[in-house]
């Protein structure tokens, strides 16, 4: 109800009253007070319901710059909104003032008297002030038309010194002094009560005097809702009025920054003095204990008074530096968080590195409580050495242009140019302050540095100081010696927490030594075959530009960023000498090996690899030295910072030249050989990830180096170390460039050991060997087509060509298409015992075959299956009882699962019609799984070539007539999947009155397959049951009443044909004629159903 206008109200003006002074008699209880609290300020807004509409005046061209507004705007016009306030609201408004003007001075009154009140009532008091609580003060009600008509309700103090209305003489808002006044003398007297135990209700009212500070201080003081009259058309995207800053879009940050600017400059001069009062008060409040969530608003209140009037900090930076050094002697930690307050004022205030210079000392005493607050955001936004304000300065100007483009009488002014002397002034003022900046940037380094190297100075301190300084470091300063050698010194601190803190400080030291070049690369220029010739010094330096382009198979050019080093100064120097020192090292190792972190820390590697990147192989001797000496120890988490030097140096190899990094591969290759067990430690993810860091960045010259460490030592290794080793390759090999002479290499090693006695090298050599494959880089240009990608490699070719040899020479006896009855003794040994895994032979035979189905199955590129057809015979042929068979049925099933082209049928039906022919009843059956799997991949290439599907359908129905009956079963589930794929809806009834013909034929052989071929249709539709079927299911019913095979199969069919029907069979029999269900019946119900 409250919530609406107050013209409902107005006519129970005493009830409301006669309600509010009892509940202020009650006081306020915590699980009420909010909600009483939230109605009678609703209530006070809507009597108050008045807006300031400001009066601007007549814009000219030199008085409408948008920094003079502020000067352009008199407060001295007030309206309500849409309507007049009647006079009953005027009076009701007045009461609630009157009353919060009484409660006010009461308050006042009995703390100079030092009258006896009570906790409730004080708490009761401070309750109702902040009912008005976001309240606009000024109130321009008429006075004498509410107090003039009834005496009786007139307060005992003067209307003129009324804290609640706004003064004729001056626009000083005189309430808000008044009320911080009291609050203060409230806070006062609690503070200096030392026999006053701080309880719950101490802490009561000090939450109340701070939640009335935040009000009084912190709320927007401008809540105009109305555009100024004289601004006719404004730019809806901007909205460009002071008064609407709260409505601006997203998008508009520089715009809002300036508004915010401008609200502040105007709001400062207004809120000096109870300014003060506040922050003396809360700065009081840190000497008392209170409790968490009072010490958190406190702090809250701190930040929106900087940051709302930013002209105070500077102003009571006195008051604060007196408070800090009292609160150091007294060894207290509240003091603490006033550093972090420093980062709140907005714009930067003068003169502040000066001031952080005097304000710090005061903190080297003080007791640094446990969780340190984060501070390094005092210098977020903070510009150092701003060299870009002459830009600002331009884009202030243009963005004040554009808001008096919005006048529509002043749309046609041209804008003004900034003019050469007014840049060269502003270039000079820059110089000033960068000089001014920089001198006490020093100064403020050098305390600091000074502080914390006091041997009196807690470490938590050290601490503080030093993330200090990391935020200090910045990329337009000049590094001074002293601070490089205090890093350094750091880096060997015995606590850890130091230690980390300096090596980001350290990192972004060194990060100022590097620099960054631009390079123009065409690959025009390049001999591709050359690439791996690293002999070749130009070459070499040509390749770590290839590589750190994304995508150098395009042959076009590339614009690539290269690291690179500044000129040495004395600061390396200075870094140099502290590396090459043997204790310095000895030191920094055997802390940092000590921690017992399991991963690997990224910014020791970071660290290293920076190291090297600047001073490349510098002291690196000295370094060796210590990185064996963690490796040669043995112990668990002792290696990890070894490795991450590795890591760190391989990484910065990229920017070695020629004769670095052979010297680089002189000290690693020992290191690798001495350890390359090392992954079967507890650190085995951190040497797992050591031999990854070898392929980053596609650098090629650490690949060769990798893969020649590979195949020199490979052979030298047990075979589980070895697998180690070639799944790594693998991982990597696989997401990587395919280099010719690295492939060719890793192909012939592979093929080489294709016969290797351990299964999970064969396994390894088997995705290997299919990761080798390179297509002609020349082919992949801006012309890519399918055409030319699908064209083989050279490299693919010859591997293939080596196979099919190799299977050539083994198995082409057992290739005959007919089996010989006169074969001599030897050649029957040698047909049994070739894939006899007893012999030697016949073992190294099965795991050549394994590499070989391990190679086919890993194989994702489908430009590559109708190579594998090659082979595909092979396959065919085997037959063993070792379990790589399975792994060969895989192999075929994986061949004949692939999507072929056109141009492959007829390769594919002159295999399939030679296999199905074999003498072999094994092959054959090979054949038929394989028609299969290959109908149903390719059956939509099929269906466009019915030449090729007869062909591939005649092989399947001959073999329903073969010997073996395992055969037929075969090429019977081949028929159906063919018939499921709709291939052969053309030739649906030529061929069933084949089959029909078949089943009256005496030879039991005959009539089988005639059996098969018709169940085959009853297994694809039975469930369907179109016109054809019954007459089908008929002509089985009437063959299964023999004890032969075909009769077996027929009442097979017979069962799994009402077994699928059983649901719907009151609807399916419908579409049988009473014979043939009569038929049916007799034939799928047994005999012994009767009996």
């Amino acid at each position: 109800m409250f919530k609406c206008r107050c013209e409902i109200l107005i006519n129970y003006q005493e009830q409301i009253m006669e309600l509010f002074d009892r509940i202020c008699a009650l006081g306020f209880d915590k699980t009420i007070e909010s909600s009483i609290v939230s109605v009678f300020r609703q209530l006070l807004r809507s009597s108050l319901a008045t807006v300031i509409v400001p009066k601007i005046q007549n814009p000219n061209f030199e008085s409408i710059r948008f920094e003079n507004w502020p000067k352009l705007i008199k407060f001295d016009q007030f309206e309500t909104n849409g309507f007049k306030t009647t006079e009953k609201e005027q009076k009701l408004a007045a009461i609630f003032i009157k009353k919060l003007s009484s409660t006010l001075y009461s308050l006042e009154e009995s703390i100079e008297n030092d009258a006896n009140l009570s906790m409730n009532s004080l708490k009761s008091k401070l309750k109702l002030l902040m009912i008005i609580e976001g309240i606009e003060m000024h109130i321009p009600f008429n006075r004498d038309s509410v107090y003039n008509q009834d005496e009786t309700k007139q307060a005992n103090v003067d209307d003129s010194v009324n804290p609640f209305v706004l003064t004729n003489s001056s626009n000083s808002i005189v309430n808000r002094r008044k009320i911080v006044e009291v609050c203060s003398k409230i806070l006062t007297i609690i503070i200096q009560k030392n026999d006053i135990k701080m309880d719950n209700e101490n802490n009561e009212i000090i939450e109340c005097v701070l939640d009335i500070y935040s009000w009084i201080l912190c709320a927007p003081k401008f809540k105009l809702n109305a555009k100024p009259n004289s601004i006719i058309s404004l730019d809806r995207r901007f909205k460009l009025s002071i008064f609407h800053y709260f409505n601006l879009e997203n998008q508009d940050k520089i715009i809002k920054e300036r508004l915010l600017e401008l609200i502040s400059k105007n709001q400062a001069s207004n809120g000096s003095i109870e300014s003060m009062i506040v922050i003396e008060d809360l700065l009081k409040i840190c000497t008392i204990p209170i409790y968490k969530n009072i010490k958190k608003k406190m702090y809250l209140i701190f930040k929106n008074v900087f940051a709302t009037h930013s002209s105070v900090l500077w102003q009571f930076k006195d008051l604060i530096k007196s408070y800090s050094e009292q609160m150091a002697e007294d060894h207290s930690s509240n003091s603490f968080e006033i550093l972090p307050l420093l980062a709140s004022p907005h714009p930067r205030m003068e003169n502040f590195w000066a001031y952080l210079c005097e304000i710090y000392p005061s903190f080297l005493k003080i007791s640094i409580p446990e969780d340190i607050a984060e501070f390094s955001n005092i210098l977020v936004g903070f510009e150092l050495f701003d060299q870009s304000i002459a830009n600002k300065i331009v884009l202030r100007r243009t963005l004040d242009w554009t808001i008096v483009k919005n006048f529509e009488n002043l749309r046609k002014i041209d804008e003004p140019a900034v003019t050469l002397d007014e840049f060269e002034m502003i270039n000079e003022e820059i110089e000033t302050k960068n000089r001014q900046n920089n001198q006490a940037y020093r100064s403020l380094i050098n305390q600091i540095i000074q502080t914390i190297q006091n041997d009196v100075v807690h470490w938590r301190f050290c601490y503080l100081g030093l993330r200090f300084l990391n935020s200090l470091i910045q990329k337009d300063i000049e590094i001074e010696t002293e601070l490089v050698e205090f890093y350094l010194q750091c880096l060997i601190h015995d606590l850890q927490a130091i230690r980390s803190t300096a090596h980001f400080g350290f990192c972004k030291i060194i990060f100022k030594f590097l620099k960054a070049n631009e390079i123009i690369m065409n690959w025009d220029e390049f001999d591709f075959n050359l690439l791996s010739d690293l002999d070749n010094e130009q070459i070499f330096n040509q390749i770590k530009y290839i590589d750190d382009a994304s995508n150098g198979f395009y042959r076009i050019a590339y614009r690539i960023t290269t690291i690179d080093c500044c000129s040495p100064n004395n600061l390396h120097a200075i870094i140099g000498r502290k590396f090459s020192d043997p204790n310095f090292l000895g030191k920094l190792f055997r802390l940092n090996s000590m921690e017992s972190q399991n991963k690997l820390s990224e910014k020791n590697i970071l660290i290293w690899g920076l190291y090297f990147t600047v001073f490349r192989l510098q002291s690196f001797d000295q370094i060796l030295v210590e990185i064996k000496k963690l490796l040669e120890k043995k112990e668990i988490h002792f290696d990890k910072y070894a490795i991450e030097v590795l890591i760190g140096s391989i990484l910065a190899s990229q920017v070695f030249d020629r004769q670095t990094w052979q010297k680089f591969l002189d000290y690693l290759m020992p290191i690798f050989k001495l350890n390359s067990t090392n992954f079967l430690s507890e650190s085995e993810n951190s040497w797992r990830e050591l031999f990854e860091t070898m392929f980053a960045n596609f650098d090629l010259r650490r690949f060769i180096w990798f893969y020649q460490f590979l195949k020199e030592n490979l052979d030298e290794m047990m075979p589980f170390y070895k697998t180690f080793y070639l799944k790594i390759f693998i991982k990597i090999f696989e997401n990587n460039w395919k280099y010719r002479s690295v492939s060719e290499e890793i192909s012939n090693y592979v093929l080489k050991q294709i016969s290797s006695s351990f299964q999970n090298e064969r396994i390894a050599f088997g995705r290997l060997l299919n990761f080798v494959f390179i297509d002609d880089i020349r082919l992949r240009s801006l012309e890519l087509t399918l055409a030319n990608h699908q064209k083989q490699s050279p490299l693919f070719d010859d591997i293939l060509s080596y196979i099919n040899r190799f299977l050539e020479e083994k198995l082409s006896f057992i290739a005959i298409n007919q089996h010989c009855d006169n074969d001599d003794e030897i050649m029957i040994e040698k047909k049994t015992k070739i894939f006899d895994p007893n012999t030697q032979n016949g073992l190294e035979l099965l795991n050549a075959l394994e590499t070989i189905c391990e190679w086919i199955q890993s194989s994702r590129d489908f430009s590559k299956s109708k190579s594998f057809l090659a082979i595909l015979p092979w396959l065919f042929f085997i037959q063993t009882k070792h379990f790589v068979n399975e792994k060969i049925n895989a192999s075929i099933d994986n061949i004949a699962k692939r999507i072929y082209s056109d141009n492959d049928l007829d390769r594919i039906v002159a295999i399939v019609e030679k296999i199905g022919n074999n003498w072999n009843w094994f092959t054959r059956m090979k054949c038929v799984n394989f028609i299969m799997k290959f109908t149903h991949s390719n059956s939509f290439i099929l269906k466009q070539y019915p030449n090729r599907l007869n062909s591939i359908v005649a092989i399947t129905t001959d073999l329903l007539s073969d010997q073996i009956v395992e055969v037929r079963l075969a090429a019977h589930s081949a028929l159906i999947e063919i018939i499921s794929q709709r291939l052969l809806e053309s030739n649906r009834c030529k061929m069933i009155e084949n089959f029909k013909q078949k089943t009256l034929d005496s030879n039991v052989k005959t009539r089988h397959a005639g059996i098969l071929g018709l169940s085959s249709w009853v297994s694809v539709y039975g469930e369907e049951i179109p016109e054809f079927l019954p007459e089908i299911l008929t002509l089985l019913a009437h063959h299964s009443s023999s004890s032969d095979i075909a009769s077996q199969e027929a009442m097979k069919t017979l069962r799994n044909f009402k077994k699928s029907n059983a649901d719907s069979w009151e609807y399916n029999r419908k579409k049988f004629t009473a014979e043939q269900f009569e038929i049916l019946n007799d034939s799928i119900v047994s005999n012994s159903y009767f009996a």
